[in-house]
């Protein structure tokens, strides 16, 4: 089953300037799982080690916001997912 991964802008530093990779993974988790594989550098940066959200970053799945987060939800082939940074400031 493949999906794509679509990765923000702020975090290309992490992928060498990648910004979208293909996997073919059953849920949100091993999605993620894979995308911290491939670049190491970014481990951290987008869930932490108990699959809970860093903050400033939202996940969306086909447009859909998935909050609260669930790294367990199962994916489908052609599923889009797309990591956004929530910017802020004052």
């Amino acid at each position: 089953m493949t999906i794509s991964i679509t990765i923000p802008v702020t975090h290309w530093g992490y992928t060498k300037g990648k910004k979208k990779i293909c996997a073919e993974k059953k849920t949100l988790a091993d999605a993620l799982s894979h995308l911290h594989r491939l670049f190491p550098d970014i481990d951290g940066h987008i869930v932490d080690v108990n699959n809970r959200l860093h903050p400033g970053i939202e996940m969306v799945v086909n447009e859909d916001l998935i909050f609260p987060f669930n790294p367990w939800l199962v994916l489908k082939p052609g599923d889009q997912v797309r990591i956004s940074s929530i910017i802020t400031g004052g």
